[in-house]
């Protein structure tokens, strides 16, 4: 299942969560990209984008649908 929300949403889980981040600051992210659109507001996770926390991969979708923010969907 993936996810739909804000961009805000994503940065505040990854910050919270300590996901490892490359020499410029930018969070560490693999799999399929993540969709912006609506003014660059609101953003889509496919079920196949991960994250690192200490170099281990994690499901982005499936943290941020632990949240109380944004909404499971299916992503084709």
């Amino acid at each position: 299942m993936g996810w739909f929300g804000s961009v805000s949403a994503i940065l505040n889980y990854l910050r919270v969560v300590n996901a490892d981040r490359d020499e410029e600051g930018n969070f560490l992210i693999a799999g399929e990209n993540i969709s912006t659109g609506f003014g660059g507001q609101d953003a889509v996770v496919s079920e196949k984008t991960v994250y690192f926390v200490d170099g281990q991969e994690k499901n982005l979708a499936h943290g941020l649908n632990g949240m109380s923010q944004g909404l499971a969907a299916k992503v084709f």
